[in-house]
């Protein structure tokens, strides 16, 4: 009789059989609402909760399983709910910053407030600071004195130019002489008709007289040119003083008397009556703000207000680096209202009148 092998058989686990019996997507619905229940602290805050109802989902099959559905079931239900809730939530969060990017955007133009004109001034010449005239933040008109050089021996030359420019008694000498020159050319002459003067005589007292005018001629030339070097002499006198470029304010003091210059600044002046800005726009505005528009700006310090301002320029053409553009504004601050050196905004909330066919327009009645 032949045996045959025979496998024994398996001991049966309850639970391996209770969850084989159990519809997959039960287990996988109770993982994921575990997993998105774990990951909640790091998610968008909750909106509008949607939940599943766990009459929609399909129950267990099997009599022994049902005891275990239920809660399997109402888990699968939390964690839909907990699904669409977050993704309603990153959905309305991504709205939003999308909504600010774009308030950004219109909001205004970025901007750097500077003054018209600014200098950093120094003296014409080499030299040591003698005298400081003004302080920092003191007001200045155009052609001030500022400070001065030690300038002994550049004034010495002028006082010297001055004495020898103003000096008449080179030319009255040779006017002088000219006078005696002439009076004797004339009596040899008459003598010389009567036949009692010789030719030889006569030459010599008309060459005398010439050289005469001359003399008087040379006295003129040289007084003309005491008088240029007198003013040479002062010019070179102004280089040992240093004044204001224009009309503005000492915005820093450099250097202190007894320093040596050579060729340092020493001071900085700004110009505040009118300011110039500088508008880095996008590409997308190219085009829409055209040159002589007004548009406002609005310094970034507190309780700032807008204030109306000119486009004096505008490129016409855009980087390829950075997709901008660059504008320059004018604004006119005789009251000194507006600070120079800060950040501004241009504001473009009313530049939506600026369309193509206004611009077009606009340049046509320029």
């Amino acid at each position: 009789m032949a045996h045959t092998l025979s496998t024994p058989p398996r001991p049966i686990d309850p639970f391996t059989t209770r969850r084989s019996r159990a519809r997959p997507w039960l287990f996988r619905a109770a993982c994921a609402g575990w997993l998105i229940g774990a990951c909640g602290a790091h998610a968008a805050p909750p909106g509008p909760a949607t939940t599943l109802p766990a009459a929609n989902l399909p129950a267990a099959a099997g009599p022994a399983p049902g005891a275990m559905a239920a809660p399997n079931a109402a888990g699968a239900a939390n964690g839909a709910g907990a699904v669409v809730q977050r993704s309603a939530s990153a959905s309305t969060s991504g709205i939003g910053r999308a909504g600010a990017s774009a308030m950004t955007g219109t909001s205004g133009l970025d901007c750097l407030i500077e003054p018209e004109h600014s200098a950093d001034v120094a003296a014409s010449g080499n030299g040591t600071l003698a005298s400081v005239l003004v302080e920092r933040g003191q007001a200045v008109r155009k052609g001030q004195l500022l400070a001065t050089l030690t300038d002994d021996v550049e004034r010495a030359a002028v006082q010297a130019s001055q004495q020898r420019a103003a000096s008449h008694e080179e030319i009255a000498a040779a006017e002088v002489g000219l006078e005696v020159a002439r009076a004797r050319f004339a009596r040899v002459k008459q003598l010389a008709e009567l036949g009692y003067g010789s030719v030889q005589e006569l030459d010599q007292a008309e060459g005398e007289a010439r050289i005469a005018e001359h003399r008087l001629g040379q006295a003129r030339d040289n007084r003309e040119q005491a008088t240029r070097q007198a003013q040479v002499a002062e010019r070179q006198l102004q280089t040992r003083q240093i004044r204001s470029p224009f009309d503005g304010i000492i915005a820093d003091r450099l250097l202190q008397p007894g320093e040596r210059v050579d060729g340092r600044p020493v001071f900085r002046v700004l110009a505040l009556d009118r300011l110039r800005i500088e508008v880095i726009a996008p590409s997308s505005v190219f085009g829409l703000i055209p040159e002589g528009a007004q548009v406002k700006v609005v310094p970034d310090v507190p309780k700032a207000i807008a204030h109306p301002a000119r486009v004096v320029q505008a490129d016409r053409y855009i980087d390829p680096a950075s997709g901008t553009f660059r504008m320059r504004l004018s604004l006119p601050n005789n009251d000194h209202a507006v600070p120079a050196g800060v950040r501004c905004k241009v504001l473009v909330d009313d530049m939506a009148e600026l369309t193509p066919d206004a611009i077009s327009g606009t340049n046509s009645r320029r």
